[in-house]
């Protein structure tokens, strides 16, 4: 195989396979959800346009390890959620979330889900 094949972005599944279609193309397809990545040439192709695609941020309690825009929230309490900015410093990383700015290390009993993607112009 010429490249791994990250999760199905729609359901997570990791049953996802590259396939060869009659018409000489290949896909990455989910066994799961049936999803299908865009056609390709070749198999090498058809992988790297299929780990393009965006995949959904899940939260963990593991807290950000680089620098990026986070959506953050008090453990246990989903309507707390709000964004919050990490910052690489000299002293580690720093996060800065509405009036609050501080090291990351005091940030703790919270999830994160990120670092979220800057958009495509």
């Amino acid at each position: 195989m010429p490249e791994v094949i990250l999760p199905c972005p729609a359901c997570g599944s990791i049953d996802c396979e590259c396939l060869f279609a009659e018409d000489e193309m290949y896909s990455v397809d989910c066994v799961d959800c049936s999803m299908r990545g865009p056609a390709e040439r070749n198999p090498d192709s058809a992988i790297s346009a299929w780990n393009t695609l965006p995949r959904a941020l899940r939260w963990t309690h593991e807290p950000p390890n680089v620098a990026g825009w986070y959506f953050q929230r008090a453990m246990g309490k989903e309507k707390t959620q709000r964004i919050a900015f990490v910052s690489a410093t000299l002293s580690g990383l720093h996060c800065k979330c509405g009036c609050s700015s501080r090291p990351l290390a005091h940030w703790v009993e919270f999830e994160w889900a990120g670092p979220i993607p800057a958009p495509i112009d």
